[in-house]
C-alpha cells in the first residue's frame, strides 16, 4: 500500500508543480505604463552636506566589524603561530619550496613586538628574529648578521602589512586617504 502511495505522488508531483506556477503567472497584473520621471538635482545645503570620510573613520570602522572592536582586537592577538609552505624565486630565476613556521609575541608598539621567522629548504635551515628594534639571523646554533635586502624584506612584512594598518594609533602613525591612481604597464 505504501509503494502504491508513492507512485501517486510521483506522479501527481509534475501536474501539481505546474499548476501552481502557472497560478503564479496568471496572477500577476500587468502595470500602467508610467512617464519617466526627470530626476533635478537636490540642491546641498551647508547643513546638508557630508563630510568627507577620513583615514580614521575607514580603519575604525573596518576594525569593528573585523573584530567588534580595540579591546577584542588586541585581547585576540597577543600571540600568533602560522606554519606553512612558501615558494621562493631566487636571482637566477629558479624557485624553491620553503616551509616556515613564524611566532610572533605582541608588545605595546610594533617596535616592542618579538618575530621570528623559521624557514627550512632543502639545503639549509636558519631563522630570522626581530627582537628589541634589531633583526638578526641565526644559522645552526650561531647568530649572524642578515643580508641587508633579507632584513628589509623582513621588517616591511612587520611594518607595512595588515597588522601595522590596524595598529596605526598604538604606534603614533598618520593615515591619510590618498586619490586614485592608475598605473598602466
Amino acid at each position: 500500500m505504501l509503494k502504491q502511495v508513492r507512485r501517486s505522488v510521483i506522479r501527481l508531483l509534475p501536474a501539481f508543480l505546474m499548476l501552481v506556477s502557472a497560478a503564479g503567472v496568471f496572477a500577476q497584473e500587468k502595470t500602467p505604463k508610467s512617464t519617466p520621471v526627470k530626476l533635478q538635482p537636490t540642491p546641498t545645503t551647508s547643513k546638508g552636506a557630508q563630510k568627507p570620510t577620513t583615514a580614521e573613520q575607514v580603519v575604525e570602522t573596518s576594525i569593528f566589524f573585523y573584530s567588534g572592536g580595540r579591546a577584542t582586537l588586541d585581547q585576540i592577538r597577543k600571540t600568533t603561530s602560522e606554519h606553512g609552505l612558501s615558494t621562493i624565486t631566487g636571482a637566477d630565476g629558479r624557485s624553491q619550496q620553503a616551509k616556515y613556521q613564524r611566532f610572533i609575541i605582541r608588545g605595546e608598539t610594533s617596535g616592542k613586538d618579538r618575530f621570528r621567522l623559521d624557514q627550512e629548504f632543502p639545503t639549509a635551515r636558519f631563522s630570522l628574529v626581530f627582537n628589541d628594534e634589531k633583526t638578526f639571523g641565526v644559522f645552526n646554533n650561531t647568530v649572524f648578521t642578515p643580508r641587508e635586502d633579507a632584513v628589509s624584506g623582513f621588517e616591511n612584512q612587520i611594518f607595512h602589512g595588515l597588522d601595522a594598518f590596524l595598529r596605526y594609533k598604538v604606534n603614533e602613525s598618520k593615515l591619510e586617504l590618498a586619490p586614485n591612481e592608475k598605473l598602466y604597464g
